[in-house]
């Protein structure tokens, strides 16, 4: 998976390619230098996509997209994370009543959850 690190790094190779500097580079992109030098350094995790892609175009670069798995994992995994994060919920309130679960019960709640979360409906599954 790509990260702003690998990204970063992918820029700052390119730009010293060019020969560019980073006051060259912010003139060309029409961000600020301090803005280029933190995106370029790997030190802005919240750059902005839209800053992202004008220092790729001001760098003749273009931006590519991976799919690193099928949609169906993405959909299972998803389903997990959410069930997994309404189970907790359940552990949570019944912990506070002394009510907790073993772990073994809370993994087939889990799975039970999410096996619920794929059959249904894929609004109720992306829902936050």
């Amino acid at each position: 998976m790509a990260t702003v690190a690998t990204n970063s790094n992918a820029l700052e190779e390119r730009c010293r390619a060019l020969g560019m500097s980073h006051v060259e580079l912010a003139k060309r992109s029409g961000l600020s230098r301090l803005t280029v030098d933190r995106i370029l350094a790997g030190r802005m995790e919240s750059a902005s996509f839209a800053n992202v892609q004008r220092l790729a175009e001001a760098l003749e670069m273009g931006l590519v997209f991976d799919v690193p798995h099928r949609g169906e994992t993405a959909r299972m995994r998803q389903a997990v994370r959410k069930a997994r994060r309404l189970a907790g919920m359940v552990q949570g309130t019944s912990g506070l009543e002394a009510q907790a679960v073993d772990r073994r019960t809370l993994r087939a709640m889990v799975r039970g959850a999410a096996g619920k979360l794929l059959s249904g409906s894929k609004r109720r599954l992306w829902a936050v």
